[in-house]
């Protein structure tokens, strides 16, 4: 992407119950993995995303992510920058 100059806009989508019929990284592994795109890979993170397992109440994981969100921008301030990185909930 940085040899070819193109700027992309990153969501990682987190998988918080490991469902084969989901993409997206594990939560467990979410940290690791953002800190890997934005240190190694040079990639704006601009969001999280999820779908949340059928059946359980979605409020819990959109809560997670926002405070992952808070956790990201003590890291890393510059991603405050990036409008794109507030969550909508």
């Amino acid at each position: 992407i940085q040899r070819v100059g193109k700027h992309i806009d990153t969501f990682v989508q987190v998988n918080f119950e490991n469902e084969i019929q989901k993409s997206g990284i594990n939560v467990n592994d979410v940290d690791q993995f953002v800190k890997m795109c934005i240190e190694k890979y040079k990639l704006n993170i601009c969001g999280l995303m999820c779908i949340p397992p059928i059946g359980q109440e979605p409020s819990p994981h959109f809560l997670f992510l926002k405070k992952l969100k808070s956790v990201y921008l003590c890291i890393y301030p510059f991603l405050q920058d990036n409008i794109r990185f507030r969550f909508k909930r």
